[in-house]
């Protein structure tokens, strides 16, 4: 039982901004409250943490829990929230220790605790850079785009529990760096082009 909080990150149109997710896990009646101003899919998270955290084999806390989304005069919107809601817990309840600072995650979780991509991943990247984040957890199909924001470290995770050992240290995700020269070589559209097109159309 206790105290921890984490860091993430989220967007208003193409702005991003961090947040912190406060965690805090009392003797109690079995509770689950999510404050901070969410939207619906916000909300919902509690079910996808609960239920994720129990698939990768940890033991969700029954107990009164609490957690808090900051600033709370922000609006917070989409499902990215899930992964650092899920590390304040696992860290509250002495799981995981509590995660320095400087890092941040980014993530919508599966039932499964599998790791879904969400939108919007370079410009949140980008905002915790600004905000002295350095190390950034993403979705597996995120990282590529997330490492083309230079001077911060991404881990790229299939799933929770890959990000969990990772803290623990017992298995290290490898971290991804952004690759300009094979960037520079591949074609971002692999389509019909008007550039294939010779004579006029009909």
């Amino acid at each position: 039982m206790g105290f921890a909080k984490v860091s993430t990150v989220n967007i208003s149109g193409i702005e991003g901004y961090t947040i912190t997710v406060e965690a805090d896990v009392r003797k109690g009646l079995p509770r689950f409250d999510l404050v901070g101003l969410p939207d619906t899919a916000v909300k919902e998270a509690k079910e996808r943490v609960r239920a994720a955290c129990r698939n990768i084999g940890f033991d969700f806390p029954i107990c009164s829990l609490t957690v808090n989304l900051a600033p709370a005069d922000v609006k917070k919107e989409g499902s990215s929230y899930d992964l650092a809601i899920l590390m304040a817990v696992l860290s509250a309840t002495g799981i995981i220790p509590m995660p320095k600072e400087n890092v941040c995650f980014i993530g919508e979780l599966a039932l499964s605790g599998k790791l879904h991509p969400v939108n919007g991943i370079l410009s949140m990247c980008l905002a915790a850079k600004e905000r002295g984040q350095t190390t950034i957890f993403v979705p597996k199909d995120n990282a590529r785009e997330a490492s083309a924001c230079d001077g911060i470290t991404i881990y790229p995770a299939e799933d929770a529990k890959e990000v969990v050992l990772h803290l623990l240290g017992k298995k290290l995700i490898e971290p991804l760096y952004f690759d300009v020269e094979k960037f520079s070589q591949r074609r971002l559209y692999d389509g019909l082009d008007f550039a294939d097109v010779k004579g006029r159309l009909k």
